[in-house]
């Protein structure tokens, strides 16, 4: 879905670089959030260390707090060293 997103987004004039960068480090945001979405994930799930509802609820935090945190701190540090 890169191609797409990326056409789409060039076509109203964002920038290549920064759009490139933000794509390839917000695929990884995922993983996080899901039970099944890393590798040592389903080991702690099925050992049933954390509830489902409870991996859901940290997962969606710190998701949230990722793309706050990429948002604005990340963004801007890429606009400092020169990205765009």
């Amino acid at each position: 879905m890169f191609p797409p997103f990326l056409a789409v987004l060039l076509a109203k004039g964002a920038p290549i670089g920064l759009m490139v960068y933000a794509f390839a480090c917000f695929a990884n945001f995922a993983a996080g959030l899901t039970n099944y979405g890393t590798t040592p994930s389903p080991m702690f799930f099925a050992q049933n260390y954390v509830p489902l509802k409870k991996w859901w609820q940290v997962g969606a935090v710190v998701s949230v707090a990722n793309l706050l945190i990429w948002g604005t701190v990340g963004f801007g540090w890429w606009k400092l060293i020169g990205i765009w």
